[in-house]
């Protein structure tokens, strides 16, 4: 009897430990002391922890703590408010998230897949906001478990347009063989039903002649394109020969019809596109891409009638990651320092070192002090490198031939998707690792 009582006490001690350290970690979740804590927790107990986040948001909601408006100057000294919106949970949901806005709502999907919204009138006032959580079928049409628990996998990207929201994510065809799908389902905030409206055979292994995998390698970002196709990127997973086959939609931007899934290849020799915008007035694509060891790019495509070449494995700014690339991996991507040497599309800039770039997008009439070919784009990497943790401001001559400005606000935080809200002159960006949706605004 005493013995059982014992075990009891213990349980229950460890227990309260546990959700003692867990109130601890969520208050911030990347201080040194917070990831040495989460570093000694076992992987089943941190599993528990973001599992049981994960339920509550779902049937909860997300409330989002709003912080006074704060100032900033740019690089070239312009001053800029920000005003932020948190929530210290959002780190477990992936941590990356993605946002969109339709008619009065505005909408964020987490790594996760929870999806929730709120009167995008509410992000204006001064006081703490809630999301509402939307119902979906994600877990009766998604079977394996990493989608939900791993956050190399998960929600690649986000689109609404046309009263459909549209998920890209990082699926598994069959044991250990992965690749891009995209699901849509009809708008609606009591339900979201889901179905696949692209969903290839084509997958790559986990084990491959290659020798390499690297599922964060994905791409997965989608842009409306006109009101019958959008556009999805797709990442080569590090299967680089992928990206110049065009028999495989590997390492390609594609083009795919709303209603058959039906595509084509807009571009080709992309390694992982993690920004894409289409500039439906000029009929241009702008993207933005991870290199491999430096080498992040901005390419544009001026001829969406015929299919570009950006030109990877074979030409790139960068080099492979030593100790991490196969021991031919120069062989068969030789990484030359020049595109156009070669018949491929040079980038319009490159990064070296790599910069982590995300999400690019236009801003409308004269923000930032500018009226046409005017655009915004972000970063993550790491701390201490110049271009890394902002958002960039980069306006094209009428062209799109030349880089004429530049600008840059530092953050200091992981900056994952970034949208404006042309009728507030808003731009609303979401902070990974922080939890933070933030509006910028001149």
């Amino acid at each position: 009897m005493k013995k059982k009582k014992f075990i009891l006490l213990v349980f229950l001690f460890f227990s309260f430990f546990i959700f003692i350290l867990f109130i601890f970690l969520i208050q911030d979740s990347q201080n040194k002391l917070t990831l040495k804590a989460k570093s000694m927790i076992p992987k089943e107990y941190r599993m528990i922890m973001k599992n049981s986040i994960n339920f509550y948001l779902y049937n909860v909601g997300i409330d989002f703590k709003h912080i006074p408006t704060y100032q900033k100057e740019t690089t070239k000294g312009k001053k800029i408010n920000i005003k932020e919106f948190n929530n210290k949970f959002m780190d477990y949901q992936g941590p990356r998230a993605y946002i969109s806005y339709f008619d009065d709502n505005f909408y964020i999907v987490s790594g996760t897949g929870i999806v929730a919204y709120i009167k995008i009138e509410n992000l204006y006032k001064e006081k703490n906001i809630h999301f509402k959580s939307v119902k979906t079928n994600l877990k009766n049409l998604i079977k394996f478990k990493d989608f939900f628990k791993n956050s190399n996998y998960g929600i690649k990207g986000m689109m609404i347009a046309n009263n459909e929201i549209y998920l890209a994510f990082s699926n598994r065809i069959k044991e250990n063989c992965y690749k891009i799908s995209v699901i849509k389902s009809e708008l609606n905030v009591k339900k979201l039903d889901f179905s696949y409206i692209f969903n290839p055979k084509e997958c790559v292994k986990k084990k491959n002649i290659y020798g390499e995998f690297q599922p964060i390698q994905s791409g997965g970002m989608i842009t409306d394109f006109d009101k019958d196709y959008f556009l999805l990127s797709i990442g080569e997973f590090r299967f680089r020969d992928l990206a110049q086959d065009d028999n495989s939609v590997f390492g390609k931007i594609i083009k795919i019809n709303k209603n058959t899934g039906e595509f084509s290849i807009i571009s080709k020799g992309h390694r992982n596109v993690q920004g894409l915008y289409f500039n439906k007035d000029k009929k241009i694509v702008i993207s933005t891409e991870h290199g491999p060891k430096g080498g992040d790019e901005i390419n544009i495509n001026l001829n969406v009638l015929k299919q570009a070449n950006f030109g990877w494995p074979v030409s790139s700014y960068g080099e492979h990651y030593p100790g991490m690339a196969a021991e031919d991996a120069y062989i068969k991507a030789p990484l030359h320092k020049s595109h156009s040497k070669y018949g491929f599309i040079e980038p319009i800039k490159y990064f070296v070192p790599s910069i982590g770039i995300t999400q690019i997008t236009e801003a409308p009439n004269s923000f930032g002090q500018f009226n046409n070919e005017n655009y915004f784009y972000a970063s993550m990497a790491y701390v201490g490198r110049e271009n890394s943790l902002s958002v960039h401001q980069i306006v094209f001559s009428r062209d799109y031939k030349k880089i004429i400005y530049e600008d840059k606000i530092k953050l200091g935080e992981r900056i994952r998707d970034i949208l404006f809200v042309k009728e507030k002159k808003i731009l609303i960006a979401y902070l990974e690792k922080r939890g933070s949706i933030i509006l910028i605004s001149y």
